[in-house]
């Protein structure tokens, strides 16, 4: 579905299920949150930018985080993105948070 090289890696995102990858993220995730969860080609940068950041593990995930402004008040968000360690489903998530926020708070 979508691939990008991280740090001399391939990151993933697989077409998953509703729990994870692609058709989570489409779903709007776990609570159907649409507005935040985006899978535009702006967001994409972002993820790629996100995962090329600081990262914050807990237990099987990653968890990555890239701060952006945006709009004419340049309003502060933050990518989070959280990447699983089992190499079979790669990237279980991404969404907008809102303000710049720590990985660890995403």
């Amino acid at each position: 579905m979508w691939t990008a090289k991280i740090k001399g890696k391939t990151a993933i995102l697989r077409y998953g299920t509703k729990n994870w990858g692609y058709t989570h993220i489409k779903r709007g995730g776990t609570h159907g949150r649409k507005f935040n969860h985006e899978l535009t080609r702006a967001a994409q940068k972002q993820w790629k930018r996100a995962l090329n950041g600081p990262k914050y593990t807990k237990g099987t995930k990653r968890i990555y985080r890239s701060h952006y402004a945006v709009g004419k008040k340049k309003e502060k968000r933050t990518m989070c993105v959280i990447y699983s360690t089992n190499k079979k489903i790669g990237m279980i998530t991404a969404y907008w948070g809102r303000g710049h926020i720590s990985a660890s708070k995403c």
